[in-house]
């Protein structure tokens, strides 16, 4: 495993406790740093990567947050084999990627909270307007904020410079 692959590791977690360290300054919407940092390794590194980075992230998530076992960690695993593919189909650096794949990956994170427990939508049987907003307003962050967070990301991992192809399959 190379030192990138390692560090990927260590700033996915620096994410973590970075996204908990501004739910107080953003209650309602806090950044996706960690969902984001899975997507930039993912298309730096591949599906299997991306694969891998997701699950620990996601358990990371699932482990030290609220609610049940296993949205996060399945929605992160998904969105992180998701980017990979992409990134061997489609240019890495593409701003439409970054700013799409982050809002995905947010909409996938929110579904699968929604099919484990869907209380947290619900209110007395219809559908709360106020969650569905919540969850509008956290992909349009995460599309904005998304480019300027890989940049940042590739200044402090040394992606800057390379130019690496990444295979379309898990064989990455």
């Amino acid at each position: 495993m190379s030192n990138q692959r390692i560090w990927a590791f260590f700033y996915a977690a620096a994410a973590f406790f970075a996204q908990n360290a501004l739910q107080g300054i953003f209650p309602y919407g806090t950044p996706p740093l960690v969902l984001m940092t899975v997507i930039f390794y993912a298309l730096a590194e591949g599906p299997r990567f991306g694969f891998i980075l997701g699950l620990v992230a996601g358990f990371y998530l699932d482990l030290l947050g609220a609610g049940k076992m296993g949205p996060a960690m399945a929605a992160l695993a998904f969105t992180g084999a998701f980017s990979g593919v992409t990134a061997g189909k489609i240019f890495r650096e593409n701003l439409f990627i970054q700013i799409f794949l982050p809002g995905f990956g947010v909409f996938f994170l929110a579904l699968a909270r929604f099919i484990s427990s869907p209380e947290l939508f619900l209110d007395e049987g219809r559908l709360c307007w106020a969650a569905v907003f919540l969850w509008a307003s956290k992909m349009a962050f995460a599309a904005i904020l998304a480019p300027f967070y890989f940049q940042f990301l590739k200044k402090i991992s040394g992606e800057r410079g390379k130019k690496k192809r990444v295979r379309s399959g898990w064989e990455a």
